[in-house]
């Protein structure tokens, strides 16, 4: 049994990133290497080159961004509930016409694909996500919950890894990581998944089922 899809909320991204920052322009090409080199500096080649992206990336303009965001946000208040999925799924796509970069529209309409047996389709939306925001918790979880589920438990590992290095609090993906070392028989490191889990989500349907693999 594994745990749920992962979406990605309005209340996370609004404090992680803020429109108005994920929308920001630079000014000048001065700006624009002066960043790129200070990120190289730091952190490498791979900082660098994001930082290249994150500037040089095609912008929306700025009501063409809020309209994409503000549907976006009118999406994830219905993606869940099956009688409005199709309205849902309508509004993120809207979204990502408006501002292909939103790349937690593409993560929630993977899963909105997902959901209707669209396995092929929602893999390709969640690597789209992670082309623009690479290191997103959500995208990667979900990547490693669809290769559980096609019984590649071993390519699931790393990106279970991948969603609890961008959040350390991340429940779900501590469960679905200990499921794939079980499915791998990999008890040894199966354990210390089940107690991280624990201690984020300590009762509960789940917690009990994590409870008899220790």
């Amino acid at each position: 049994m594994l745990y749920r899809l992962s979406y990605v909320g309005t209340c996370r991204h609004e404090r992680e990133t803020g429109i108005e920052v994920r929308y920001s322009i630079y000014e000048s090409n001065e700006e624009l290497l002066a960043k790129v080199f200070s990120a190289h500096v730091m952190g490498g080649c791979n900082l660098a080159a994001d930082a290249g992206r994150g500037v040089l990336r095609p912008v929306a303009g700025r009501e063409r961004a809020r309209t994409a965001y503000d549907l976006y946000v009118k999406a994830s208040a219905l993606d869940e509930d099956p009688a409005t999925l199709d309205e849902a799924e309508a509004l993120y796509k809207q979204a990502i016409a408006l501002d292909p970069w939103l790349a937690i529209a593409h993560t929630n309409l993977g899963n909105i694909r997902f959901r209707r047996g669209d396995e092929d389709a929602a893999i390709t939306l969640y690597h789209e996500a992670l082309k623009i925001e690479r290191t997103q918790p959500e995208a990667q979880y979900n990547l490693g919950y669809v290769l559980l589920e096609r019984g590649h438990a071993d390519e699931a590992v790393g990106y279970f890894k991948g969603a609890i290095a961008g959040d350390p609090r991340f429940a779900d993906a501590y469960f679905n990581l200990a499921m794939a070392y079980e499915q791998l028989g990999d008890a040894e490191n199966a354990r210390p998944c089940w107690r991280h889990y624990l201690e984020i989500e300590p009762t509960g349907t789940w917690a009990e089922i994590a409870k008899k693999h220790l």
